[in-house]
């Protein structure tokens, strides 16, 4: 079987988003298929490289001219210090980032619409020369990896699977632009029509999804963790002779929907209790962020436990994960069917999870108490102190093997592979 991944998320472009299409790339070629990989030249794109064998199918970037790229607001993002920003420059850099990540990154305009161009082009080359693929596989988002899908489909007369990693036009962290959304809307709907297949990570986004493209067969096919990747992982990031609970955040942080602030205002409380100390606490995070998180931690005066840390490559992240003796999850109430692959790292690894701001009812939060693996706190300051206090007692956890062993992504790319045979 030939098949044609079409994604933006590639490495070495790295993201949460990478994983679930390079285990994609990665188990499906070990299945006898013949994989070729379209992505997007990440010119400009990438200061740590996702690390990845590509020896087993054909990867083709296609350069395009990226306006985020140019501008510099990658470079803005992994900038870990703002002392060189006044006070204007700083709220200046800080509202492009929250607009270009809100309504640019996932959404139309977006910083890869130039991409179909060029994709397209692409495409009919690959067909002159004599390329054929049996089935096609696009993934949101941002939309236009379904807009190549589309046009793949129409070039090369087969197969096409529409992968949804989070919806288009209900994203609950991408609200799009009006009258960009209505239009969104119609291209969606036009472009839906002609796949053979949807799938998608959760139940609620699969419900959704039957709504909208009946009678078109949605499935799940969850995000996870790979095994092989995580079996080698150290687990000695941190120096054992700082004798200090550890809590950890590893990934992007959305300030309006990934909010920490529930979680500070319970540090800040056990703090002056003098509960916490420098000398017994630490959460760090890692990763990208948007919203005034720096601010924010002087303004409470929770400088000597909370760090950010900047921005980690994959293998750092998870030897960090490895190494925390909890991990913090952080979601927002309202995002019910949202599974990111950091849910299922956390799975992996031994340590329990303390889940903020998602409700008991969300996917999410329903897989953690299945799994054995931690403690839904919703935005309960009280609770969350409780929680905190009892975590740093040690709290011992045996955690549903059984269970998290089904999110392998080796796992889901063979379910993914049924499906499409």
């Amino acid at each position: 079987m030939k098949i044609l991944l079409i994604t933006r998320y590639f490495p070495p472009l790295d993201s949460i988003a990478t994983s679930r299409m390079v285990s994609f790339a990665k188990y499906l070629s070990r299945k006898n298929c013949s994989l070729t990989v379209l992505t997007t030249s990440k010119k400009g794109q990438v200061s740590i490289p996702f690390a990845m064998d590509s020896s087993q199918f054909e990867v083709i970037e296609v350069p395009y001219f990226d306006p985020i790229a140019s501008l510099g607001i990658d470079r803005l993002q992994k900038k870990t210090s703002s002392s060189f920003w006044g006070p204007l420059k700083k709220q200046l850099k800080r509202s492009l980032i929250d607009f270009y990540r809100s309504h640019m990154n996932e959404r139309l305009p977006g910083r890869t619409d130039l991409w179909v161009l060029k994709g397209v082009q692409k495409l009919k080359a690959l067909k002159k020369e004599g390329y054929h693929f049996d089935r096609i596989i696009s993934s949101y988002g941002p939309p236009t990896a379904h807009m190549l899908g589309y046009f793949a489909k129409k070039i090369f007369n087969c197969y096409w699977i529409a992968d949804y990693r989070d919806l288009w036009i209900e994203n609950d962290l991408y609200k799009g632009l009006w009258p960009f959304k209505w239009i969104e809307k119609k291209i969606e709907g036009r472009l839906l029509k002609e796949a053979e297949m949807i799938t998608t990570v959760s139940s609620p986004l699969q419900q959704t999804l039957i709504q909208k493209f009946y009678p078109i067969p949605v499935h799940i096919i969850e995000n996870g963790f790979d095994e092989e990747q995580m079996s080698k992982v150290k687990g000695d990031y941190f120096s054992h002779k700082e004798k200090k609970f550890r809590l950890v955040y590893t990934g992007s942080l959305y300030w309006k929907k990934r909010n920490p602030l529930p979680l500070f205002k319970a540090l800040y409380e056990l703090k002056k209790e003098k509960v916490l100390t420098s000398q017994n606490f630490e959460l760090l995070f890692y990763g990208s962020y948007t919203g005034p998180l720096l601010e924010t931690i002087e303004k409470m005066e929770l400088e000597s436990l909370v760090r950010y840390r900047g921005i980690v490559g994959k293998d750092e992240a998870l030897s960090i994960q490895k190494s925390a003796d909890c991990f913090l999850f952080l979601e927002s109430p309202d995002s019910k069917g949202i599974l990111t692959g950091k849910l299922f790292e956390y799975l992996y690894f031994p340590s329990p999870i303390l889940a903020i701001g998602i409700k008991r009812d969300s996917t999410a939060a329903k897989i953690i108490e299945k799994a054995n693996s931690g403690f839904i706190a919703e935005n309960s300051v009280p609770l969350i102190k409780n929680l905190i206090i009892e975590l740093i007692k040690g709290v011992s956890l045996t955690k549903n093997t059984s269970f998290i062993n089904q999110f392998s992504r080796e796992a889901k790319a063979e379910k993914l592979y049924q499906l499409i045979l």
